[in-house]
């Protein structure tokens, strides 16, 4: 089974090309927009932002691949993540993994795509 990304089939360097020419448009909206914890080779921070008038500030953050929650209703997470589910086999073959101590940076750099 081939994997897809958030964005589809494309490549993800056309992905963030588009993301990027649609934030540019909106600048007039917004003062800073900031993405956190991208990874080094992130098409995003290939893009040639300056050329668009857009200024780059990278800094180093610590990476954090899970999610807390704490007073959550995991009851309904569940129904709905489940409902999901159901609607996306409905259109496309996919699994479910966990992730593992060796398959996880493999899992960080899939959803980033």
């Amino acid at each position: 089974m081939a994997r897809v990304g958030l964005w589809g089939a494309d490549p993800p360097s056309a992905c963030a090309s588009r993301l990027v020419s649609a934030i540019h448009e909106l600048s007039d909206s917004w003062d800073e927009c900031m993405f956190q914890r991208l990874r080094a080779g992130s098409p995003i921070l290939m893009e040639s932002l300056p050329t668009r008038g857009l200024v780059s500030q990278a800094e180093g953050q610590e990476p954090c691949a899970a999610v807390d929650l704490r007073g959550s209703d995991a009851a309904s997470m569940l129904k709905t993540a489940r409902y999901y589910a159901r609607k996306l086999e409905e259109k496309h073959a996919f699994s479910i993994e966990r992730a593992t101590q060796e398959s996880l940076d493999e899992f960080l750099a899939a959803l980033e795509q």
